[in-house]
């Protein structure tokens, strides 16, 4: 399978979305980075990086260079990756509204899942 190549729906950045008929009550309807154009902005501009970094790595492959070239190269590339990430997640905590207490303790579970699952 492809990077990108999901079968799920999923809105620009990766933000998942639903059906109305079996909507996950744990997505939001709103997209906080959509509503935040400069946010946006630089996010395309993050992920059109990484897109230019990983294809520079396949033409390097292609080329028969050195390995620890490659392997640098790879590196930046995930740390880049791995940014946004992290932005994505603190997007998520901005966008949360006061939350009662048990409603902030179920928040912070999930983020926590989140990186442990991924990060």
């Amino acid at each position: 399978m492809e990077i990108g190549s999901r079968s799920t729906s999923s809105t620009t950045l990766g933000i998942r979305k639903s059906s109305a008929a079996g909507q996950d009550p744990a997505v939001k309807k709103s997209h906080p980075i959509a509503r935040d154009a400069k946010a946006k902005r630089g996010m395309e501009a993050r992920l059109a990086k990484i897109e230019g970094q990983v294809r520079a790595v396949r033409r390097m492959v292609a080329e028969d260079r050195e390995c620890e070239e490659i392997a640098l190269q790879l590196a930046a590339a995930r740390k880049a990756l791995d940014r946004a990430f992290y932005e994505m997640i603190s997007c998520m905590i901005r966008a949360q509204a006061p939350l009662a207490a048990s409603a902030r303790r179920e928040q912070a579970a999930k983020i926590s899942q989140l990186l442990s699952r991924f990060a």
